[in-house]
């Protein structure tokens, strides 16, 4: 007999023992857990707290997108909701037009469409920055580069307050820059669970975009856990 084969039957013979010796009652553990680690007064660590001014917050990151950008935000202010929304458009330190054309949306629109300015942070630096600035009791990311479907915003809200859902996903549409087919995905729809709250996946016909990234939106304290 090997010795590897000897410690495991020893082993497997010790180990009901070991797990009568070691148990104890739900109420024994928890008083053991709390007296190492007392309980919280609140829900979470982080005690995060925002009063929303709008229902949907688009964080848009933008970087050297001249060519697409404009197209981009005529797609935000021209969705027909009955929800407030508001896009944070982040300038990550464009060295193009890009600036200048977001500024001229903001003038146009001041109240769809707000600024951030910042040295090149790159996309998720980009990101982060407007998240630190959250007002939307949901937050959506949309790329500079792709187009939000007539209807999206008024259809991922609509859902989201249907289901009281923490997360709606949407579908998306690929189309080639300068012309050609758009090709509708294939998609499933399923429900799921997510903590204490209720998870719905949801996929809508949303989203229009270059690269098949699906538009998704986060009830706002999925980023603020802690």
């Amino acid at each position: 007999m090997s010795v590897k084969t000897l410690i495991k039957r020893i082993v497997g013979a010790t180990s009901p023992l070991l797990m009568r010796k070691s148990m104890m009652t739900a109420s024994e553990a928890e008083k053991l857990l709390n007296a190492y680690s007392p309980r919280p007064a609140g829900s979470c660590p982080a005690q995060n707290t925002m009063k929303p001014e709008v229902d949907l917050q688009i964080i848009v990151p933008a970087y050297n997108v001249e060519r697409f950008i404009a197209d981009c935000l005529e797609s935000v202010v021209q969705q027909k909701t009955k929800y407030s929304f508001l896009a944070t458009v982040v300038n990550d330190g464009a060295t193009d037009r890009t600036g200048e054309i977001i500024e001229e949306y903001h003038t146009k629109y001041p109240e769809l469409i707000e600024v951030i300015t910042q040295e090149n942070k790159g996309l998720s630096g980009a990101r982060n920055t407007a998240l630190s600035c959250l007002k939307g009791r949901y937050i959506t990311f949309l790329d500079s580069d792709d187009l939000l479907e007539e209807g999206a915003v008024e259809h991922l809200m609509r859902c989201a307050e249907a289901e009281d859902a923490d997360i709606v996903q949407g579908n998306w549409i690929e189309f080639v820059v300068g012309g050609g087919a758009r090709n509708r995905l294939p998609f499933v729809s399923r429900p799921a669970s997510l903590g204490a709250r209720h998870f719905v996946h949801r996929c809508l016909r949303t989203s229009v975009s270059r690269k098949g990234t699906g538009l998704r939106i986060h009830r706002y304290p999925i980023f603020c856990m802690g």
